[in-house]
């Protein structure tokens, strides 16, 4: 009995880590802002670090198969899902890819804390960013720019910048949802700060945290789309308005030869000084230049 529940409460944790990071991974994605829509933050990578802080690292699978997910979706792949293909293949290199990092991440930070954390001080919060956050994004980054590469989605001239977007994204994203994993409602003490656990915010608690963090982002977006449309809408004008004044000078000088050529078809012969004197009553240089 007691192994049948062991079993269903793993698969629940799984299923619950792998639709988290599903739901995060959209919300990533929704963040996107124009002109590139490149992601700001990649909340996932601190909700996978810090889902195996809090139940051990046997329920990584539940990253895998969110990673798999979204990847997929990212790629369009899933409304096409008969044909396995080179997309394929990338999207499972990037579910390694973030699968790891967050693995290797829980590793450093279980190896110099243990689990509970136990931090003594500000030098152990700076041994967290040091290792496992700046170092551990290193991974999904590298694998995840590699894959692309390689399937042909990444050109070789965008690998550095998508790359330092993508472990930034990370490293943000685990800087800004790792915490909040840690401090969520739950009955198993995480953190120890000099000898003293650290007990869960209560849900009222953390929704003043979440909640303006949300509009925030969501302000962040808004204003990027409506600078983005605001200047595009000028451009355009201002393009419209050259192109009109462009046309306009072009068709000028397009009269001014046909009436050249008027001139010629309206007589039988046109002596020099009789050429020079229209090109002299148009002014070419100043009408013309």
């Amino acid at each position: 009995m007691l192994n049948t529940y062991s079993v269903i409460s793993y698969i629940l944790k799984v299923t619950a880590l792998a639709a988290l990071y599903i739901a995060a991974g959209e919300v990533g994605l929704r963040l996107s802002a124009p002109p590139d829509y490149k992601v700001l933050i990649w909340p996932p990578a601190g909700i996978a670090l810090g889902m195996l802080v809090v139940y051990g690292w046997k329920v990584f699978p539940g990253i895998f198969i969110g990673s798999l997910y979204t990847a997929c979706t990212y790629l369009e792949i899933i409304p096409r899902l008969g044909a396995f293909s080179l997309d394929c293949i990338t999207a499972i290199g990037i579910a390694l890819g973030s699968t790891l990092q967050a693995l290797v991440g829980y590793t450093i930070i279980y190896k110099l804390f243990g689990r509970p954390m136990k931090l003594q001080g500000p030098k152990d919060i700076l041994k967290i960013l040091t290792l496992s956050v700046f170092l551990s994004c290193i991974i999904a980054a590298s694998i995840g720019v590699t894959s692309l590469y390689f399937s042909g989605h990444l050109e070789a001239k965008g690998l550095q910048e998508m790359w330092l977007n993508w472990w930034r994204n990370s490293v943000l994203g685990i800087l800004v949802f790792f915490p909040l994993v840690l401090i969520f409602p739950n009955s198993k003490n995480i953190l120890n700060w000099k000898g003293n656990d650290l007990k869960s915010l209560p849900i009222l608690s953390l929704l003043t945290i979440l909640i303006p963090l949300g509009l925030t982002f969501y302000a962040w977006k808004f204003s990027a789309e409506s600078t983005y449309q605001r200047t595009y809408a000028q451009f355009e004008a201002l393009a419209q308005e050259n192109e009109k004044a462009l046309l306009n000078r072009i068709n000028a000088y397009k009269y001014a030869l046909l009436g050249g050529v008027g001139f010629f078809q309206g007589s039988e012969d046109i002596t020099r000084q009789e050429w020079r004197d229209y090109v002299t009553a148009v002014r070419v240089e100043e009408n013309f230049p």
